[in-house]
């Protein structure tokens, strides 16, 4: 069952890594195996969408405090992997949330010191690799999520489009893919924060959104550091190359090959 067949109404940042099949030099992403998404607590009927396409893997990269607020839910079949991205960093919205001061210019400046140092901070990349390590180990298909599916799940999803091939103009399309899933959602929370926060509201809706400049950060980095998405999975994160090959096979179907 392909991911545009699931229609899975309680988890609207739920879609497929693959895109429509994202084209790549060596043929188009595989689809059905590798997905993304915001917290993952579907409904029963959801659930089982979710049994029937084969889920293995749940890797959530939330702080430990956020999965205590907002547990994930068990889908029959699927293992749950925790990684905290974060660990002891300060993320953007933290330090925005603290500085009574914070403009939606600061708030901006935060979120690509963010997405930069998902690149060029070993101690993320540390904290990153069992997250690929887990998506590498799957028996089957996978999703990666956080609470949102915009941050950390977006800087993952596009590594991995950016190993498998795919045009950076179909990994930013993706990553702002997550605005028109999130609109209810954003819309609830800027509401609360005019209602409650109407001095910082701005700011604190710019915290909300997925924009361009913010992947494209880590695109660039990646670009700057490593020279490749296979180079710094391998010498910034620490995955074996045999591994990194491994998994470029997998996302493009080739496991066979």
């Amino acid at each position: 069952m392909a991911v545009d067949d699931l229609h899975l109404e309680s988890m609207h940042n739920f879609r497929d890594v693959a895109g429509p099949g994202y084209e790549t030099p060596d043929g188009p992403m595989r689809r059905g195996y590798f997905f993304r998404a915001n917290i993952v607590a579907p409904s029963d009927a959801d659930a089982e969408a979710l049994a029937r396409i084969g889920l293995r893997t749940i890797v959530d990269l939330r702080r430990p405090e956020e999965v205590e607020k907002n547990p994930d839910h068990d889908v029959i079949g699927a293992d749950y992997v925790h990684v905290d991205v974060l660990g002891e960093s300060s993320s953007a919205a933290t330090i925005v949330g603290y500085d009574e001061e914070a403009t939606p210019e600061k708030a901006r400046s935060e979120m690509l010191r963010v997405y930069r140092s998902f690149v060029v901070d070993a101690g993320f990349r540390e904290r990153l690799r069992p997250a690929f390590e887990a998506v590498i180990a799957s028996a089957g298909p996978v999703v990666v999520h956080c609470t949102v599916g915009k941050d950390r799940t977006g800087f993952v999803s596009a590594v991995l489009q950016l190993l498998a091939g795919a045009g950076r103009e179909d990994i930013l399309a993706d990553y702002l893919e997550t605005n028109r899933r999130s609109e209810a959602w954003v819309a609830d929370l800027a509401a609360m924060f005019r209602e409650h926060a109407p001095e910082r509201a701005d700011t604190l809706i710019e915290l909300l959104h997925a924009r361009d400049e913010y992947i494209i950060a880590s695109l660039e980095a990646i670009d700057a550091e490593f020279g490749s998405a296979r180079k710094y999975l391998i010498d910034g994160v620490g995955i074996s190359a045999d591994e990194v090959d491994r998994l470029h096979a997998t996302l493009l179907g080739h496991e066979s090959d």
